[in-house]
């Protein structure tokens, strides 16, 4: 924004040094030519503005995805994590429920130690 003002003072500088030096056509007058570049810095404001505005936009849109694959990696790994350190104790527990379910003829003292466990 600031580029486009410092470009409009020296339009208007120059405008002026043109008048009084170089008096080749009828120049606007310069309350014209102050509003004139008034309207363009205005216009040029406003597409800057909603460009920053699209462009936050974009950028929030842009971590709000990264925070949600975050999230997602977060879980995965917990999931991971809680899978892994269940499977031990519970592949024990099968191994000694099918130990008993499949040898009938196991004594009970073994049997007992094994429910034990």
């Amino acid at each position: 924004m600031l580029i486009f003002i410092s470009y409009t003072v020296i339009f208007i500088i120059f405008d002026d040094i043109d008048r009084n030096y170089m008096n080749f056509l009828d120049e606007p007058s310069e309350r014209n030519l102050l509003l004139f570049a008034l309207v363009v810095t205005i216009l040029l404001g406003t597409l800057l503005y909603r460009y920053a505005k699209r462009m936050d936009y974009r950028i929030e849109k842009e971590r709000e995805r990264e925070n949600e694959q975050e999230r997602w990696k977060t879980r995965r790994q917990l999931t991971q994590n809680i899978s892994h350190e269940l499977k031990t104790p519970v592949s024990s527990i099968l191994g000694y429920t099918e130990t008993i379910i499949n040898n009938p003829e196991l004594s009970q003292e073994v049997k007992q130690q094994f429910i034990q466990r």
